[in-house]
């Protein structure tokens, strides 16, 4: 009798210690037999709540897609966090989807945009990265510079997080565009809106992009109807922001 008690007990004992496993590590579980649509829009759900982002991405939960015996990756699509591509990076077998997230920012504090009106704030790397890096937002952080750093450089981590550098970057250096593969945004020539946001108005007015320019940097751009060449923040391929006591100088 007690040899059956025993019995019982171990095979119970099993079966919590598998279960607690399968929450655990339901990547590796799942590896062998492919993944769930469920599985894969979890995945995607934590991955994104860690940067910040609350999302809901679009994914038949019953749809199966292949084993992988590597770790997933996730990478930003089409300039942003809103589409994203989940590889599967073990060699032989490099199948990758696709996924609309509808990814927006989470109003907790480990929001990654530091909106704060009227300071000069610049994205910095933690350590020394070298070429070919993909950046993450344990890489960098968000600071105020004590004098103006000019053109090319970030101020949300959003902007820079899974960007490739084409160069090395030592700790403590700002991150500008020109240490980044181009992933443009405004080209050089393109019409623009150039726009201020005060408290009480908005304003605006119709500009030319005088460089090439990347989500969350600053260009220089033309007012056409002054005929001034100003300097703005890129807020989307259509979008400047500059200061509202020179927009129409």
């Amino acid at each position: 009798m007690s040899n059956i008690l025993l019995t019982r007990a171990l095979y119970s004992s099993y079966f919590l210690i598998a279960s607690c496993f399968m929450i655990m590590f339901p990547q590796k579980l799942l590896a062998s037999d492919g993944f769930s649509g469920q599985m894969l829009k979890t995945l995607v759900v934590n991955f994104l709540a860690n940067k910040g982002m609350e999302s809901h991405p679009a994914i038949n939960i019953n749809k199966k897609f292949p084993a992988c015996g590597s770790p997933l990756a996730i990478f930003p699509m089409f300039k942003g966090w809103s589409t994203v591509e989940v590889v599967c990076t073990e060699n032989g077998n490099d199948w990758k989807v696709l996924v609309r997230t509808r990814a927006q920012l989470s109003d907790s504090k480990n929001s990654m945009e530091p909106v704060v009106s009227g300071k000069n704030l610049a994205i910095v790397v933690t350590k020394s990265l070298s070429k070919g890096h993909l950046i993450t937002e344990k890489d960098i952080q968000v600071i105020e510079a004590k004098k103006r750093i000019g053109t090319g450089t970030f101020r949300n981590k959003i902007d820079l997080i899974g960007r490739k550098l084409k160069t090395n970057i030592s700790v403590g250096f700002p991150v500008r565009s020109r240490h980044l593969e181009p992933n443009w945004v405004i080209s050089s020539g393109d019409q623009i809106e150039i726009v201020k946001a005060g408290n009480m108005f908005n304003v605006s007015v119709i500009g030319i992009a005088l460089q090439n320019g990347q989500r969350g940097e600053k260009i220089k751009v033309k007012n056409i109807s002054s005929e001034k060449t100003l300097v703005a923040r890129i807020i989307n391929e259509k979008k400047v922001s500059i200061n509202a006591n020179t927009i129409g100088n």
